[in-house]
């Protein structure tokens, strides 16, 4: 076997992990990390995930068919070839776990297990951005703009993920001067862009629903 046989074949194998950790990451914020690290810890994930993914199918195929079956495991630690009916099952066992994943780590299922056990009070996010915008889900905020002086009063509607710069679409805008006794005239306006640096600008939460101010 030369080795661009090889590497293909180790990628075959890697397919199913690959695809779970894509749909992980496509529907999950997480905070961005240094391209090595980001590197290790996606190869370790796929191999993982991989490996879960031949378990699952293993446990299935025994259960039906346990005299015609061959373990997809064992054909992924000796390096050898999936069947195509197994590359099948195994990409559809691996979409499946990516999702439930992605459900598993956006609902902060483990911590909210951990904290309903008083074992510990963590809110489950690597950064506090993500986690003040999952608990303003649904009410008002103001944004302090630094650097232009003005205060933005609206319903944050998207924001980045955890980096240098912080992104926010708002909804339902309404525009302030941050400075006292000034001309400025305050205007509403649709939606709102902001992308600034995270020391550039300030969020206030308000706790008020966004129905009880447009009745207002």
């Amino acid at each position: 076997m030369d080795i661009n046989e090889f590497i293909f074949q180790i990628i075959i194998l890697l397919t199913p992990g690959s695809l779970s950790l894509f749909i992980i990451k496509r529907f999950t914020t997480h905070r961005r990390e240094s391209k090595v690290i980001s590197s290790f810890n996606d190869l370790l994930a796929i191999i993982i995930l991989t490996f879960i993914s031949c378990i699952v199918l293993d446990i299935i195929m025994f259960e039906f068919l346990p005299a015609y079956y061959i373990s997809s495991t064992k054909k992924m630690l000796t390096n050898s070839t999936y069947s195509y009916i197994e590359f099948t099952y195994l990409l559809c066992i691996s979409s499946i776990m990516g999702i439930i994943s992605s459900i598993y780590i956006e609902k902060k299922l483990d911590f909210k297990l951990l904290k309903w056990l008083h074992i510990s009070n963590h809110f489950g996010e690597d950064d506090v951005w993500l986690h003040f915008n999952q608990i303003s889900k649904g009410n008002w905020v103001n944004i302090r703009d630094h650097k232009l002086d003005l205060i933005y009063c609206g319903y944050i509607e998207q924001y980045s993920d955890p980096g240098e710069i912080r992104e926010l679409l708002i909804s339902d805008v309404t525009v302030y001067s941050n400075i006292k006794n000034s001309d400025f005239k305050s205007y509403c306006i649709p939606k709102l862009y902001l992308s600034r640096n995270f020391d550039d600008f300030t969020i206030e939460f308000i706790k008020m629903e966004k129905t009880d101010v447009k009745k207002e």
